[in-house]
């Protein structure tokens, strides 16, 4: 299997225009389950996705907390990690 290029994006709130299959990470769920998050980049990566876009929105601290596992986590199974950008809050 070859590396999946997974892409992170974080935002304060989820804007409304999700690209399809996104996996969204919210950080404002106080029962957050980045195992289970991960599991679905590494089957999505398995099943020979390429390119994985990740939304992790909530929170700055909480979401960089969980930023950082994920992309640890994602760098293990010898998936890259492509890009992370921050988009901040609109108004």
């Amino acid at each position: 299997m070859s590396a999946a290029q997974i892409r992170i994006t974080t935002h304060d709130t989820p804007p409304a225009d999700l690209p399809a299959g996104t996996v969204v990470v919210d950080c404002t769920n106080p029962s957050l389950d980045l195992h289970g998050h991960r599991r679905e980049i590494d089957d999505r990566a398995t099943a020979g996705q390429t390119r994985i876009d990740v939304l992790a929105h909530g929170p700055a601290a909480d979401v960089a907390q969980a930023v950082a596992r994920l992309t640890a986590d994602l760098t293990a199974l010898d998936h890259y990690v492509t890009h992370h950008r921050h988009i901040p809050q609109e108004g």
